[in-house]
């Protein structure tokens, strides 16, 4: 977003996001906002915890109802992307095990299709607690970290690299991926932008990962063919 905003006064005619896609064309993938989950209780000493409030139970009621969010969000889908997600990647709380815990508190990861927001999310988020009557558990935070990424197959973005792919012999077709890219930050700001770049997304985060020395030779020559098309 930074990147983003510097260069807002004189942006590009378009953008790569330089993201594994084994050198396709990626011009649609899905957002990423994360939301921030507290739960508040009351502590007390564990041997009589029916005189405090545990948040961590309360927390866990709502772990129940973001996954039956997440597994409710498989009815609506995208065409090319499927459907939305949601995963719980972090929770904490407690401070002992002799103590009935007064705070926990998890980070959902929810994929977004194109259209959804963190708007859009927070409603979803506040319905699913309603609809589980989990209590004592607030949205902290929901924040659209990238968004989903749609980019029509006539834009410059596309054009400019499907010429040079075909130029190097290399598959033209366009992509979609389910991972986010700031391909989805600069499209929403106004800046045609793809991901394209070499490696697998599979291998990412991996012991395994690498990117193949052939396919970083290739994304080199697309480059150069790139700049001499400007």
């Amino acid at each position: 977003r930074d990147v983003v905003r510097h260069l807002a006064g004189r942006p590009p005619d378009w953008a790569i996001a330089t993201e594994p896609t084994g050198l396709r064309v990626v011009s649609r993938h899905k957002g990423i906002a994360l939301a921030r989950l507290v739960a508040h209780g009351r502590a007390c000493h564990s041997s009589n915890p029916a005189g405090g409030r545990n948040a961590i139970v309360a927390l866990a009621r709502a772990v129940l109802a973001l996954d039956a969010l997440g597994q409710a969000l498989g009815d609506r889908r995208d065409p090319h992307l499927g459907s939305g997600t949601m995963s719980v990647g972090l929770i904490e709380g407690g401070a002992a095990p002799n103590i009935v815990p007064e705070y926990a508190a998890l980070v959902s990861d929810r994929r977004l299709l194109p259209g959804e927001t963190e708007e859009s999310v927070r409603r979803e988020l506040e319905a699913a607690l309603a609809e589980h009557q989990v209590t004592d558990v607030e949205i902290a935070s929901c924040t659209a970290e990238k968004p989903a990424l749609l980019m029509p197959d006539d834009s410059p973005a596309v054009r400019a690299c499907q010429q040079a792919l075909a130029a190097a012999g290399l598959p033209t077709e366009t992509a979609a991926v389910a991972f986010g890219t700031d391909a989805g930050i600069f499209s929403d700001a106004g800046v045609p932008c793809v991901v394209l770049g070499p490696g697998s997304i599979e291998l990412a985060h991996t012991s395994r990962e690498h990117v193949p020395i052939v396919e970083v030779e290739a994304m080199t020559e697309l480059f150069v063919r790139m700049l001499e098309a400007t």
